[in-house]
């Protein structure tokens, strides 16, 4: 198991190490398309590895790693003075990259592990799965991350106009981290002792079907109540935020929510009591 998590992340540090170089030097003038185009050269990287280990989970880390890489060149390419609230969203995307990826780690089997719904493509499309691979499940979303990320370049590049609107924003941001920890951390103890048929209704589950995904989508609009703080006016910097809520609301949720109820006969009576994401509203 280490020895394959060794090469993982010899494939994502390649990753890195040409996204930087690609912001660097790509001539391209304008700072977010030419680092748009440099995730996509990562994501390609990436890509290569999932093929060579015949498995498109490789990919699923690409999510929670490229963001703190995005924020830190951007706060720190070139150096500025020091200003708090820049380091506060920093610090925070740093915690949330951090914590997503060590807790993909802890829960990864190894190399013959691949992600249920991959798996589900290879079924269905077995001819075409590589090209589904590459466009839906590697560069997709890559682009729903990257439009997610976009406001951190207006965090860093812009003093902050209102101060109501970042306590507000650091405030969704924390709780929505928070939020997420807990979900999972409730999760992981759920499963040791759980039988396969068992359903996690103990904790934050008991209100939520999925607190994780609710904790998920309120940390990339937290992101970009950051970016209209920072330039007031530019509502569009929820453009991210926006279509991560639709991508996980009307595709990871309904894919997930289908497969529970074929393999856990007492989901239905779950899902009949217990919202989806928001307790007595959603």
């Amino acid at each position: 198991m280490t020895k394959d998590l060794i090469k993982i992340s010899i494939v994502y540090v390649l990753a890195i190490v040409a996204l930087c170089g690609s912001y660097l030097w790509l001539p391209i003038e304008e700072p977010i398309w030419r680092f748009l185009a440099a995730d996509i050269i990562a994501t390609l990287l990436v890509f290569a590895g999932s093929y060579l280990y015949n498995n498109t989970s490789v990919y699923d880390p690409f999510w929670s790693v490229i963001p703190p890489v995005i924020a830190a060149i951007w706060l720190f390419s070139p150096l500025r003075p020091f200003y708090l609230w820049h380091y506060i969203v920093f610090v925070f995307v740093f915690f949330w990259g951090i914590r997503l990826t060590l807790n993909w780690a802890a829960g990864w089997g190894g190399p013959s592990h691949e992600d249920w719904r991959y798996k589900m493509f290879r079924e269905r499309l077995p001819r075409y799965y590589w090209i589904i691979s590459l466009t839906g499940l590697h560069l997709f979303p890559t682009i729903m991350v990257f439009l997610g990320c976009i406001p951190l370049y207006y965090i860093f590049n812009h003093s902050f106009h209102n101060h109501w609107l970042n306590i507000i924003a650091a405030t969704i941001t924390f709780l929505s981290i928070l939020l997420e920890t807990i979900a999972d951390r409730q999760k992981y103890l759920f499963k040791k002792t759980a039988k396969p048929q068992d359903i996690c209704n103990r904790g934050i589950w008991r209100y939520s079907r999925h607190p994780n995904y609710l904790g998920e989508i309120g940390f990339w609009w937290g992101l970009g109540i950051f970016g209209i703080a920072a330039s007031p006016g530019s509502w569009w910097l929820l453009t991210g935020a926006i279509m991560i809520t639709v991508m996980f609301a009307g595709v990871s949720i309904p894919l997930m929510e289908n497969r529970l109820l074929c393999t856990k006969p007492d989901y239905a009576t779950y899902k009949k009591n217990t919202r989806v994401l928001v307790p007595g509203i959603i």
